[in-house]
């Protein structure tokens, strides 16, 4: 019998963290690949493991250097020497069938398009954005020279219970303040957003694609269902957490992401809105 099995990078990681659980909960077989030993060793013992089952392993690469543990600086190189050492190593062991790659909406950087699909061309990006970006074309090619699939999941702020200092990113930066009544400067009080997933949702969606015999586009953005006006979101946070912080606004522009593939694979499931996700984010520790 033939069985699927899942190997997790970033495990120590705020969605890695979660991710491990969520999927054991459901009773997957899971791997774990970490920075700290020799890649080539963990390969080896993964196929010496499994030498006498038929399996077909989803390598879901969470890991990733970000602003918040890593420097400008080492970003870069740290996010793609190590996609670039898995690959390698694969090349070697070939012990994927599937690889989900989960990358960042920064990867589109600065923008003039009124929304954000998955066809828009990056503008000016960050380090982290480029180094997603990057990462992304690295296990494209991987994938392409070995024939298997791999899908590039597109992520806005991802929040939930303890993400503020694992994860942060302007969600849970707005919740932060206004827990200690700091002030809130903020852009475009009128732009619609829905630069926001909530872990749980994450969650569902990869659970989905794990168990499933999933062959869909490369690149897919996740975000939530509907977008809300900036200045709502704001007020909706403010009042559910009973906080003091005064609000500022300055002009930028932003522009709400299109999830219409997304949305596609994800029959049957429970979807936020974003007004539902912030909701829930509130009751969520910080």
């Amino acid at each position: 019998m033939e069985t699927h099995r899942v190997i997790i990078t970033g495990a120590n990681g705020f969605v890695g963290s979660k991710l491990v659980q969520h999927l054991r909960f459901a009773a997957l077989s899971i791997d774990l690949l970490v920075r700290e030993r020799p890649l080539v060793d963990q390969f080896r013992v993964l196929r010496s493991k499994y030498s006498g089952a038929t399996s077909k392993f989803t390598l879901i690469h969470c890991a990733s250097a970000t602003p918040v543990n890593s420097s400008l600086d080492s970003i870069f190189h740290d996010n793609l020497k190590f996609a670039l050492d898995i690959c390698s190593t694969n090349l070697k062991y070939e012990l994927f069938s599937n690889i989900i790659n989960l990358s960042s909406m920064s990867v589109y950087g600065d923008h003039s398009c009124p929304v954000v699909s998955e066809s828009t061309v990056p503008g000016r990006v960050s380090p982290y954005g480029a180094s997603k970006l990057a990462v992304e074309h690295i296990i494209s090619s991987h994938c392409d020279l070995l024939n298997i699939s791999c899908t590039h999941l597109r992520l806005p702020g991802v929040v939930g219970p303890n993400s503020y200092e694992r994860s942060r990113n302007l969600i849970s930066t707005i919740k932060h303040n206004c827990l200690l009544g700091l002030p809130l400067v903020l852009s475009n009080p009128e732009s619609h957003f829905n630069n926001i997933l909530h872990i749980s949702s994450l969650l569902s969606i990869l659970e989905l694609i794990c168990k499933s015999t999933f062959v869909g586009p490369r690149i897919i953005n996740l975000a939530s269902v509907k977008s809300l006006c900036l200045s709502d979101l704001v007020s909706i946070m403010i009042q559910n957490l009973r906080s003091t912080s005064s609000v500022s606004w300055v002009q930028r522009m932003e522009a709400p992401f299109t999830i219409s593939i997304a949305l596609a694979i994800q029959a049957g499931l429970p979807l936020f809105s974003t007004r539902e996700a912030i909701n829930k984010y509130c009751e969520d520790p910080l």
